[in-house]
C-alpha cells in the first residue's frame, strides 16, 4: 500500500509539472501569435514589390 501511495504521489507530481510546461507553452504561443499580428500589420504597410 505505501508503494502505491508513493507512485500516486510520484504521478501527481509529474502532473503538476505537466500542466506548469502547458501553461508556459500557452504563453510562448499566445507572445509568437501577438508578433505575427504584429508583423503582419507592418507589411500591409509596406508598399507592394513589383516584379518584372
Amino acid at each position: 500500500m505505501e508503494d502505491a501511495a508513493k507512485r500516486l504521489d510520484a504521478l501527481e507530481r509529474v502532473l503538476a509539472d505537466m500542466i506548469v510546461k502547458q501553461g508556459m507553452l500557452n504563453r510562448q504561443l499566445a507572445l509568437l501569435m501577438q508578433e505575427v499580428k504584429r508583423i503582419e500589420e507592418e507589411s500591409r504597410k509596406m508598399p507592394a514589390l513589383v516584379h518584372i
